[in-house]
């Protein structure tokens, strides 16, 4: 008669666990892929509550992996980036453990595409090379391009303009000639156009970006494309153009459940309210987007956003409300290595401290904004930032400058 010995009855259990586990993944991304829009918390929650035991456990990986790449873009639409960002650590060190390197080149993506929301550039650029190099080695040349096109973008935002260019030229060597990826390196070259103040060919950038989209359904990058059409007519001051495209990407960013980028439109829409003569417009669309920004952890932007609400306060004279604002976005460029916003926002915090009569201390603060240029590389982008604050502190008083 046989009998069952205490490592039996451990495999049995063992077994029955996994077995449970594997269906409990399996139906998390059965319903996180039924839901359009939004996902509901509960359901992430119960997700990521799955996933805190599946990943684990080596052996429901190709499950587990399924679901964290059903989820994790879903995450990053919804803004729920702090939790994100800890799913694709753990999702990364358990890919690279399983020799997994097609699942840990599309998690360096997805991590990537997070830092840059983030406007955490330079790690960006970290993370987005090693995807591209593992695309690189698997022969895949399409997701090669992906990623250097986001890879890009990240030294675009480090004013590394010619660098971008080249990394796209790259990537559009891989592409077919109509591949829909061709869409995001136009956004990416209107981007380094606008850093070159080159507002007609960003326009034209952006504008073919939104007649190839117009084919599809793709809403939220036609949402993005508006948006930057909306930047480039504003640049070129055909202010109402602008806000029309404002408004037409807040209402699409609005319906596929995108609050972060609804929130960019937003605070766009305000800037042109107060250069328009509405800084009380102005601030009520930065007070709907700055808690967004805040609970994405989306430094860079909250960094353009208090710069913003200093400006629309110093239009009104109230330069005592506009200073804090200054301050914490200087503070907050500083985090995101945004050295050419940075310098910006300390010409403006200048002018503010002049006009509360504290003339020294606001040549202090451009002679720390010219000293920080010299610690970069010169580019177009910084050139100008270097020629408007020096300019800035040559017409200061004497007084002012010998501080």
């Amino acid at each position: 008669m046989a009998t069952l010995g205490p490592d039996d009855g451990n495999r049995d259990l063992d077994a029955l666990f996994r077995s449970f586990l594997e269906c409990s993944i399996e139906w998390s991304r059965a319903v996180i892929e039924q839901v359009e829009g939004p996902l509901p918390s509960a359901m992430v929650n119960q997700a990521l509550h799955v996933l805190s035991f599946a990943l684990k456990d080596a052996g429901v990986w190709p499950a587990t992996r399924r679901l964290v790449l059903a989820l994790a873009p879903r995450m990053e639409r919804d803004g729920i980036r702090e939790e994100l960002h800890a799913l694709l650590d753990s999702a990364l060190q358990r890919s690279h453990e399983f020799d997994d390197a097609a699942t840990e080149a599309e998690l360096y993506w997805q991590l990537g595409v997070l830092h840059l929301l983030q406007g955490r550039n330079s790690q960006a650029q970290a993370v987005l090379e090693a995807s591209a190099a593992l695309f690189a080695g698997l022969g895949a040349p399409r997701d090669q391009a992906r990623a250097l096109d986001r890879l890009a973008q990240a030294v675009q935002r480090q004013q590394r303009l010619g660098d971008a260019e080249r990394l796209l030229g790259q990537a559009g060597r891989l592409l077919p000639a109509r591949d829909p990826e061709h869409v995001y390196r136009l956004f990416v070259y209107g981007n380094v156009a606008l850093a070159r103040r080159q507002w007609h060919r960003a326009r034209v950038c952006f504008t073919q970006a939104f007649c190839l989209l117009q084919a599809g359904d793709d809403l939220r990058m036609l949402a993005w494309a508006s948006v930057n059409l909306g930047v480039a007519f504003v640049q070129l001051e055909q202010y109402q153009s602008g806000m029309a495209w404002y408004l037409r990407g807040i209402d699409l960013f609005r319906l596929v459940g995108d609050p972060v980028h609804r929130a960019v439109a937003q605070m766009n829409l305000g800037v042109v309210y107060a250069m328009t003569g509405q800084p009380d417009q102005a601030l009520e669309q930065y007070a709907q987007a700055e808690p967004v920004f805040r609970n994405a952890a989306d430094v860079r932007r909250q960094a353009m956003v208090y710069n913003n609400i200093g400006y629309a306060h110093g239009l009104q004279g109230r330069w005592a409300e506009a200073e804090p604002a200054y301050r914490l976005a200087v503070q907050l460029h500083r985090e995101a290595g945004n050295v050419v916003g940075m310098v910006d926002t300390m010409d403006s915090l200048a002018q503010c401290l002049e006009a509360l009569e504290q003339g020294d201390v606001a040549a202090q603060v451009l002679q720390n904004a010219l000293r920080l240029l010299d610690m970069h590389e010169p580019d177009s982008g910084k050139q100008y930032v270097r020629e408007m604050v020096a300019a800035h502190l040559a017409r200061m008083p004497a007084q002012g400058q010998s501080a």
